[in-house]
């Protein structure tokens, strides 16, 4: 399968990226490029809804390709909301979050679609 990106609102503040089934990181480099792409079209903050709801399972080699996602980051980056999250990935937040405690100022994990959206609309509200 792969990763769709696309607009998630039409006021284009929020893209979402929605994982199918399995995915390579190649797919996944692909989709922060495709990110990019839409971001250059504005020039305010964006957020970003990670929707792994219909994937489950990562490739091999996930602890090395997480250093470098936040280099990675175009300059429009907002808050990151993550949907979808099973106990692994519940715990390895944990784990990220106990060694960078600043994390949480951009990215964190919700049950759901309809919970992502609306937080992102308060969020913005309230910056």
């Amino acid at each position: 399968m792969s990763i769709i990106v696309k607009w998630d609102n039409n006021q284009r503040t929020v893209i979402r990226y929605i994982f199918e089934g399995t995915w390579q990181w190649q797919d996944f480099y692909q989709s922060i490029a495709d990110g990019h792409v839409l971001m250059n079209e504005v020039d305010y903050r964006v957020h970003a809804i990670i929707d792994i709801q219909n994937s489950h399972t990562f490739p091999k080699d996930l602890l090395l390709h997480l250093k470098p996602i936040n280099t990675k980051l175009h300059p429009n980056t907002g808050m990151t909301v993550l949907v979808g999250a099973n106990s692994f990935v519940h715990a390895l937040h944990f784990i990220l979050w106990r060694i960078r405690p600043r994390l949480e100022e951009r990215f964190m994990i919700l049950d759901s679609l309809e919970e992502a959206r609306a937080f992102l609309a308060t969020y913005e509200l309230e910056i």
